[in-house]
Parts: structure tokens; sequence; C-alpha cells
């Protein structure tokens, strides 16, 4: 399941790759001696051919690849040190367009936008460098293999647009630009070596991608309208259909979807200031679903810790006038009913979520904290104090039901082993930083 979804969430034409490292040079050392005719010339024949051999061991010594810039491998001072063997040289594909500066900008930090995991050891974060003069910068993207400690830059779309990503498995993967036309959604099939943009034939022209999962084989994408689209492919390539279900949208400036996928199920909730149409993943296809909180006068978020257990978190009264309160709602039969907490929050708490256990939720709330009940909404618990300058939180999303990651409104990444009892922030050293091309 992809990390920023909850558990079960996993699962765009060719750019050509160039590698960084210096190429192999081939050394040739060629000799060639007179016939020796004196006995005493023996010792001086046995001289003449052991300087070019030396010379020769010398210089093959010196050849062969170097190893890739120290700036592609960077550790995590969090974890501590580990030992690993030295990561092949990232590719990063061709420049598609001209590039915004011919000198490498200033370095101002790494600024993590989005992450995916799909196992307690693999993932990758997406983000950017601050750079200066150059008011746009590529992505960066980085892939870890041993939950976070140790990360090594891969190559990405020279996209500045981009600040999303997921992955399927080690080979597929895809990364978008949020509410952007559908020109900004890029797949890959081998791990991040090359990257294309996919046909989305039926999506009308200028549909932006809102969001985007991957799980049991096959990704679906959702595209703002009105009316929103439904696109679903098989993970290993780029064979996407549109789906005849469709969602309505609301009356506010801004609609986007959220897509949850749990194993074999699915749901997904359209959102424009306040709840509008919803879907449900059923046999392989999305059909019509309602889902709560559509008279609430406000948004909602969903998150699932298992196929029937569902819980949405419900911002009530911001568009109404009415007293704003935040609400959480669990449902134990995939979303045909729910129940209401006990305990309601203050409006300020409402933010993203995860569910990574039944009956626990963690939320990211607008003034920088984690919360967390894990008595089905009854009592909710600060998690972690993060500082209010930090802002809103951007993600939360669970891999198993102790492994999870958040990130907080400034881009830091940060990670629970325990269910989100405790969180610790994950320091990802500087990175290197490309002259960015800005993509037609």
């Amino acid at each position: 399941m992809s990390v920023g979804a909850p558990r079960g969430e996993w699962r765009r034409r060719r750019l050509a790759g160039k590698y960084w490292g210096s190429s192999r040079q081939r050394h040739q050392q060629v000799n060639g001696l007179r016939p020796l005719e004196r006995e005493h010339d023996v010792d001086v024949r046995r001289l003449s051919l052991a300087v070019p051999v030396v010379l020769l061991v010398v210089l093959l010594a010196g050849c062969g690849e170097s190893t890739p810039p120290s700036s592609h491998r960077v550790t995590s001072p969090s974890w501590g040190s580990s030992t690993t063997s030295t990561p092949p040289p990232p590719k990063v594909p061709l420049e598609t367009g001209p590039a915004t500066s011919t000198v490498p900008p200033e370095i101002t930090g790494f600024v993590v936008e989005s992450v995916t995991f799909i196992s307690t050891d693999l993932g990758w974060v997406l983000g950017t460098v601050g750079c200066l003069p150059s008011p746009s910068c590529a992505p960066v993207l980085l892939r870890t293999d041993d939950s976070g400690r140790i990360w090594t830059r891969i190559g990405a779309p020279i996209d500045d647009r981009v600040s999303e990503v997921r992955f399927a498995d080690a080979e597929d993967g895809w990364v978008w630009a949020t509410d952007s036309i559908g020109e900004d959604l890029w797949s890959t099939h081998d791990g991040g070596s090359l990257w294309e943009r996919p046909q989305l034939p039926g999506v009308p022209p200028g549909g932006s991608v809102s969001d985007l999962e991957a799980a049991r084989g096959m990704v679906h994408a959702t595209f703002n309208g009105p009316p929103g689209e439904i696109a679903s492919s098989p993970v290993q390539e780029d064979d996407w259909q549109l789906s005849p279900t469709t969602l309505t949208v609301g009356a506010g400036p801004f609609p986007s979807e959220q897509i949850v996928l749990q194993e074999s199920v699915g749901w997904i909730v359209e959102v424009d200031r306040t709840a509008g149409g919803g879907a449900r993943l059923y046999d392989g296809g999305w059909v019509p679903w309602s889902p709560p909180c559509l008279q609430a006068g406000g948004p909602l978020m969903l998150a699932a810790s298992g196929p029937a257990d569902l819980v949405a978190v419900c911002q009530i009264g911001l568009w109404t006038g009415r007293a704003q309160l935040v609400r959480s709602y669990f449902s134990d039969d995939g979303g045909s009913r729910f129940q209401a907490s006990v305990t309601s929050l203050p409006s300020s708490s409402f933010g993203p979520i995860a569910s990574p256990a039944l009956d626990t939720v963690v939320m990211g709330e607008s003034d920088g904290n984690l919360i967390a009940t894990f008595d089905r909404g009854a009592t909710w618990t600060v998690v972690y104090h993060d500082s209010p300058t930090a802002g809103a939180w951007k993600y939360l999303g669970f891999t198993t039901s102790s492994q999870g990651v958040a990130i907080d409104g400034i881009g830091t990444l940060f990670i629970t082993f325990n269910g989100g009892h405790d969180w610790a922030p994950v320091n990802l050293p500087p990175v290197e930083q490309q002259s960015a091309v800005i993509v037609p």
C-alpha cells in the first residue's frame, strides 16, 4: 500500500536517460623489442620487458568508472550510520525544452512535497531544492531501500510543476501535478530511468489530475471536471480506460477528489468547499456511492484500515454559518452506514487523516500538531507538537499498522514505527540541484 495513502493504496513518450559519472577509458600499451643475440644481454632483456609491464599495470589500475558524486547518495542522520554498497549512478532524462539557467542555482534546502512507500523498507520522496536566482526548480526524486536511513537520487521528469509521487512496485510509478493539466502526468515502468506522458483517451482537454493511487495491479486517477472523471490502467503499462461513472462537482472554485484504496476495494469523494459526489470500487469497476456529511456544510477526509473499515472526518458548518466543529464517523461495512463519534473537536483540528488500525485515526491539525484517537474518536491526544509556523500538515499515510509517514506544512518528512503514538523527523541532507526545464 502507498504511504501517504492508507494501507493498500499502492499500486507517462519515453525520454532517453543519461548517466552521471566518468566514462570508461581504454588504455593500451604496445611495446616492441629487438631480438637479443648475446647471452649477457638476458638481464637487460628482462629489465626492458619488466618496465612496460609495470607501466601497463599502473595505467590499467586507473581505468574504470568512477563512483557517483557523493551528493547523489545521502544519509538521514535520524537513523544513525549504516554501511551499504555504493549505489549505481542515477539516470536523468534528456532535456525537452530550453533550460532556464546555464549556471547551477544556489542550493537553499530540500523540501519534501510527496512520499510513497510500498513496503516497510522501499519508498520514495519527491521534492524540490529551493534555488536562486532561478524562479523554477526541477523536481528531485529520492529512493530508500532501508526505511529512510539511506537515500539515493534517481531520475525524474524535468517538469517543474510535478508535486506528487506514487509507486505500485519497484518498477512502476507515477508523478503528477495536482490540479494541473493532464499533460503533467508522467509514468515510469523501469524504476525511474525513463519517464513518459501517457495517452488519456476520453479525458477532456485540459482536464486536471486531482489524485492517483494504485493497488492490486491497477492504478486509478481522477480528473477535475465538471463532471469529475475516473480513469484506470494496469500498473505495468499505460492503457488508461475511462469509467462510465462520473463525479458531481460542487459550486466552489477549487474542486478536488480523494482516492482511498484498500486491497480490491476503494472509495472516491469529491470536495469543492463541501462534500460532493462519490464512487466506490466494486468488482473491478467504479460505481456511484454516497459519502457521509453531504449536508454538513464543509469538507471531509477519508481513510481506511481494511476493506470494510472506513473512517470519515468532517468539518461541519464551515460554509453554512452553523457552529463549526470537527467530528469523526466510522463504518464497519465498507461505507454503507456510518456512526458518529462521541467527541467533537474544534474546527481548527481539521486536516489530512490516516487510519493504521481499527478504531485508530491520526490527523494533522492546521495549527501544526498531530493528534490521534485510539478509541474510535472518544478521546484525542496530541502525539507530536510541531512548530506553529510549520502551518497545516500536507499528508499522512500508513504502510502497515505500525509504520507510517507524514509531511508538515514546510516540507519536513516524519515517520512513526509504533502506529502513530510517536513521530520523528527524517533529516534529509542537502541535495545537488539541476537547472529546471519548463515543459511546454
